[in-house]
């Protein structure tokens, strides 16, 4: 039997139509903030999380960071010390 014409497979397949949805609505997002220069630092780290949220593949998500790749670990602690010093700073 066709596990997709179960209604397991049914939920399944609803379950990744909706994340699917999610996530285009999170890109359209990422889209309209890389679509303005950040001016602040408050934008700066908007805009680092933005990146941080590009690169970052989601399956690593999942792994041990010293089991990602050595790129990927690199450029995500590289945004997430803008975000947390950006947040800092804007907070002051």
């Amino acid at each position: 039997m066709d596990a997709w014409r179960t209604p397991e497979g049914e939920a399944y397949e609803d379950a990744i139509e909706a994340n699917n949805e999610k996530l285009t609505s999170l890109d359209e997002l990422a889209k309209l903030i890389r679509a303005i220069p950040p001016s602040t630092l408050v934008g700066l780290r908007v805009h680092a999380r933005a990146c941080r949220f590009d690169c970052l593949p989601f399956p690593k998500l999942e792994e041990p960071r010293q089991d990602w790749d050595w790129d990927v670990a690199c450029l995500t602690g590289f945004l997430e010390h803008v975000e947390r010093l950006a947040g800092k700073e804007a907070a002051s």
